[in-house]
């Protein structure tokens, strides 16, 4: 009889968390029903997160993604933590806890730009203008590039079946002076242990993006200095230029891919924001920012790929920059809740997500007094409504985050 009335307030208990749960008791409310996929977020209860701009509104939606990924448990970042003042810069791991701190790399040159690659099992990275890969099993790493006067830029995309890697390098004749007959996109791959220069073209070290479609067979590039959107197949054989700037005025400063494939948003020079379909058709200008707010900074599309984040500053009192969702058609202009307070120092910016998409990876950056650099990395969680600092004892210490693991 007593288990039986155990097994009786048990369930009684469990009844009324739920109860308390579907009735919106919580400042963010996931509704089950109809609209499970909004959630709304009163910002009202956080006047530091109230918009600067009047346009901007307080709802945006969530996605609640169906695959239950496992809590990301590893966070990729470098630091020139360890070599203060020389600012030479290493790479780390560190639990999503900020606890358990592994140093990766040291060297009398700075190891920057880490990328993970698709298995979570290698990293690539550029020191010295070459570009090297570091096997976390083995603890072992590579330079993938020989020493020549060929430079590796900081800019790497690992295909999706991970047996690639395409960069871009310019060839110096000397320390000044580019060749701009040599160089250009190029692609490493594991299985042969070479490199192919697939399109020559000078790249700019500007806002240059990189980007696999799904099936691997084809590279998208571009930069704030290029004509337009380039296109290529991974061998180099069919080359096009997408989105000819004479006709659309794209210079683009970022673009990203959908993770399903279908479509490409890009952003230019003039701050306009151009989403299409990924078939060559010209895309569609869906939001010109002047006279709300400036659209700077990578663009990403969100988890479930229903709305876009972007880095904004406003328009008329342009101070530190912070990060804003829309929706691919260009309307529901919201600001993105951070749940810090307000630094007109520290610029915020969006890393990368947790597989369910309800936290986030938040860089922020300024300086302090002197010049000196001030970075931190924070998770994010949406639920609770909280920001981590993760990186606080280093203040000044240029932590900055590239990616987080999602096994």
């Amino acid at each position: 009889m007593r288990h039986k009335h155990l097994f009786i307030v048990w369930t009684a208990a469990i009844f009324l968390v739920g109860a308390f749960l579907l009735t919106g008791i919580f400042p963010i409310n996931l509704i089950n029903s109809a609209n499970a996929n909004q959630v709304e977020i009163n910002l009202e209860d956080h006047p530091s997160f109230i918009p600067h701009t009047t346009s901007l509104t307080t709802t945006i939606n969530m996605p609640i993604l169906l695959k239950n990924y496992p809590p990301p448990p590893q966070i990729l970042f470098y630091s020139n933590r360890d070599n203060l003042p020389n600012y030479i810069y290493d790479i780390y791991l560190m639990e999503e806890d900020g606890k358990n701190i592994k140093r990766l790399t040291n060297d009398v040159e700075s190891s920057i730009a880490p990328s993970w690659s698709p298995d979570y099992k290698k990293i690539a990275f550029e020191r010295g203008d070459q570009l090297y890969v570091y096997d976390l099993e083995t603890e072992i790493e590579t330079q993938l590039t020989p020493d020549s006067n060929y430079r590796v830029l900081p800019y790497i995309s690992w295909s999706h079946d991970g047996s690639k890697i395409a960069y871009t390098t310019n060839y110096y004749i000397n320390d000044n002076s580019i060749d701009g007959s040599k160089g250009g996109l190029t692609v490493y791959d594991f299985d042969s242990g070479q490199s192919s220069e697939i399109w020559q073209t000078f790249i700019s070290n500007d806002g240059l993006t990189i980007l696999w479609t799904n099936d691997d067979s084809q590279i998208y590039f571009g930069h704030k200095d290029a004509y337009g959107v380039y296109v290529t197949t991974v061998d180099g054989g069919t080359k096009e230029i997408l989105y000819d700037s004479a006709n659309l005025n794209i210079l683009p400063a970022s673009m990203d891919i959908s993770s399903d494939g279908s479509k490409i948003a890009i952003v230019n020079n003039n701050f306009e924001l151009y989403v299409g379909e990924l078939n060559g058709s010209d895309p569609e200008s869906v939001f010109n920012i002047y006279g709300e707010v400036y659209l700077i900074g990578s663009i990403q599309w969100g988890p479930n790929d229903q709305y876009l984040i972007f880095n904004s500053i406003d328009y008329l009192f342009p101070s530190n920059t912070y990060p804003v969702a829309l929706y691919p058609d260009g309307t529901g202009l919201t600001r993105f809740p951070t749940f810090r307070a307000d630094d007109p120092f520290e610029d915020e910016r969006i890393i990368s997500w947790s597989g369910d998409g309800r936290k986030f990876l938040l860089q922020t950056s300024g300086f302090v007094s002197g010049g000196s650099s001030l970075a931190d990395i924070y998770i994010v969680d949406l639920d609770e409504q909280t920001a981590v600092n993760l990186t606080a004892d280093f203040p000044v210490a240029g932590d900055t985050a590239t990616g987080w693991s999602r096994r």
